[in-house]
């Protein structure tokens, strides 16, 4: 690692004229008329190498232990030896230290030095005490040097640096990486991404191949694809991805969108024999009817996504996704990168939006918060699209490329990044980290763990304060009762407190869905489904943060049509065991209701209330009564008219199922609405 101190040039008479009187007054006994002897030869006018003055000195502290002109001289010809020989300061620190504790006073540089050799030898604790004490020391009982403030300037410049690692080093977090065997070979495997769902990852692997009729095996990149195995600790069976992949160019650094039907690759082609171009692709997985009735799906032929995203003579590679679709962050080397401290163009991290048409904006630099001097890559939005992951060589880490993370606010401007931790982050390289959608475990490749064979992929548990904020992810279909596809369908998502509603559309050609919940404390989440062609009836569901204890969740919504005479179940409504009292969660479910009613202002309805077989028959009555009636007056009290509904207990005479265990007598307690008139 580099040190931030400039390089000192040692004129002799500096050594040894500020060691002298001025010192001995505070704390230097009187010292030996021999030592006194050495030191005046010392600072005679006669020339001496280098080797000839630490040999005399050598002798003066043999001769007088406690001689500090004496032991401070020899550190520093000690130092300079060092410095001009590239050899180790052991002997230099050791003076410097022992005159420090002799005399804390004596001089400045003694603690300077101590700082800057402790610094150099990465134990960044004394060094801190060193340094400290030199911005403290007392100027008016020791002596300082006559550059003593161009020494103070460096050494400010260099303590933040020195703290964090103190820090860096005092906090280690849990590491314990795990090798996933299902897809490591002896080939290298890296560049690793997880399908939001969890249930693909996506991955890089080089080896050697050797095709038939070829005198020499040749490196081969292949893009594969690993299912999660059952119990979800590890992948199986990876394959290469068919074309458009795999068919000539490198292929690498992907990303996938929520339902997993658009991706986003990196492509690099050979413009010349020692240049390849690599460019963001994009592809999808497209649905079609074969002759004979059968439905297959493939992915559609590799789109560059043009010179808003890609540059002509720049590198662009890593793309990631934001869980709505409309935002990608990728890494690129162009012409207006940050610029090195030699002027030269270095990685930085850019992001595009998707317009209206689906075409892509022209990308920015994501800023100078997270863009520096140095290289930073490999970013990752996780599916919470608020906390980035990403590598950096360009800010104080532990060596080489370190991973980052940081936050982006309702504002959308970025938290100042932290460092993900040691020994996550090492003296080495790491990058290339993705992150579950539940943000307790994270993927990345490497060579340094002590288990891998060449470049492997590893997972680990991300440190609590590095965790994304909590989604739950929710995939389905979103059919009629009949089975069929919705026209024009989307799922909307309300927000219970913030008031935000968002909408996702579902698939046209196979109904389906997947959409991401940010779900805060005391923010409950309505989701329903709507169409633009089609009345359907209400069917909504509500989600807790409780519920991200099931990070993914397969959620189908089967929606009829309004049909006269026909009942419908209200999902989640829920009352205390024996009474009529409804729970918070309920009355976000009846908020909705209310505003589907006051949308349909000619419907007329029935609420029903149904219980379980459990208890006297007359009392289930009662009880169904007073539940319907509450939920009557919920909805008037929600403003709708009173006049357009009526309510009735059904007690247990109308089990949708037999009664015949929990999880069906659950089934029979419920609440539903029954339309009267259209």
């Amino acid at each position: 690692m580099d040190i931030k101190i400039r390089n000192i040039v040692i004129f002799m008479v500096l050594f040894f004229a500020c060691a002298n009187a001025d010192a001995q007054q505070n704390c230097e006994p009187t010292q030996s008329k021999k030592a006194q002897k050495i030191l005046d030869k010392v600072y005679s006018a006669e020339k001496h190498t280098p080797d000839e003055i630490e040999s005399m000195l050598r002798e003066a502290v043999e001769e007088d232990d406690e001689c500090l002109s004496c032991r401070f001289g020899l550190a520093r010809i000690q130092y300079q030896i060092a410095t001009n020989r590239n050899q180790g300061y052991a002997a230099a620190l050791g003076n410097f230290d022992k005159v420090i504790k002799q005399c804390p006073v004596f001089h400045s540089d003694a603690f300077y030095y101590a700082g800057i050799i402790s610094y150099g030898n990465q134990d960044y604790e004394m060094a801190l005490e060193y340094f400290e004490s030199f911005l403290t020391f007392d100027k008016e009982l020791g002596k300082s040097s006559r550059d003593y403030e161009v020494k103070e300037q460096d050494v400010a410049t260099v303590l933040p640096e020195i703290r964090f690692y103190v820090e860096f080093y005092a906090n280690p977090v849990p590491f314990n990486p795990i090798r996933l065997n299902g897809i490591n070979t002896a080939a290298d495997e890296y560049l690793p991404m997880l399908s939001p769902d969890n249930e693909l990852i996506f991955f890089t692997r080089k080896e050697m191949v050797k095709a038939k009729g070829d005198l020499y095996a040749r490196e081969v990149e292949s893009f594969m694809q690993a299912a999660v195995n059952a119990d979800g600790s590890d992948f199986q069976n990876p394959q290469p991805l068919p074309p458009p992949f795999n068919i000539g160019d490198n292929y690498g650094g992907v990303s996938i969108s929520l339902d997993n039907r658009e991706m986003f690759v990196t492509v690099c082609k050979p413009v010349t024999s020692s240049y390849k171009n690599c460019d963001i692709y994009v592809t999808s997985y497209e649905r079609k009817v074969e002759a004979d009735g059968k439905v297959t799906y493939n992915w559609s032929g590799l789109e560059n996504l043009g010179s808003n995203v890609n540059t002509e003579d720049g590198w662009e590679a890593q793309p990631t996704l934001s869980a709505d679709g409309n935002e990608l962050y990728f890494a690129s080397v162009r012409e207006n990168s940050t610029p090195d401290k030699d002027g030269n163009p270095t990685i930085d991290i850019y992001y595009t939006k998707r317009n209206g048409d689906g075409t892509w904006s022209p990308a920015k630099s994501i800023g100078g918060e997270i863009n520096t001097g140095g290289n930073d890559k490999s970013p990752f939005l996780h599916v919470d699209s608020r906390t980035l992951y990403f590598s950096s060589n360009g800010r104080i880490g532990a060596g080489g490329y370190d991973i980052f993370f940081c936050k982006q606010a309702v504002d959308g401007s970025w938290s100042k990044p932290k460092n993900l931790g040691y020994p996550i982050n090492s003296t080495q390289d790491e990058h290339g980290l993705v992150v579950s959608t539940d943000g307790k475990r994270a993927y990345f490749a490497s060579s340094n763990v002590q288990s891998a064979r060449g470049l492997d992929i590893f997972a680990f548990e991300v440190p609590q304060k590095a965790r994304p904020e909590k989604v739950l992810l929710i995939k389905g279909e979103a059919r009629n009762a009949d089975g069929e596809i919705i026209a024009e369908a989307r799922i909307e998502l309300k927000y219970t407190k913030s008031k935000e509603v968002r909408e996702v559309d579902v698939n046209k050609h196979d109904g389906t869905y997947a959409a991401v919940i940010n779900l805060k404390k005391e923010e409950d989440v309505v989701v329903s489904v709507k169409s633009n062609t089609e009345e359907l009836a209400f069917n909504t569901r509500v989600f807790t943060l409780a519920d991200t204890a099931n990070t993914v969740q397969t959620i189908d919504m089967a929606i009829d049509k309004i049909t006269e005479g026909k009942t419908y179940r209200i999902n989640d409504i829920r009352f205390k065991t024996g009474s009529s009292e409804l729970n918070e969660e309920s009355k976000r479910v009846l908020d909705e209701f209310a505003d589907y009613l006051n949308e349909n202002k000619t419907l007329k309805i029935e609420v029903g209330g149904h219980t379980d077989n459990v208890g006297d028959p007359v009392k289930n009555i009662v009880l169904s009564t007073d539940r319907a009636f509450e939920v009557f007056g919920y909805l008037q009290a929600a403003g709708v008219d009173g006049g357009r509904m009526i309510f009735k207990g059904y007690g247990e005479t109308k089990p949708v199922v037999a009664n015949d265990s929990e999880i069906n007598r659950a089934k029979n307690r419920r609440t539903e609405f029954r339309i009267t008139r259209l």
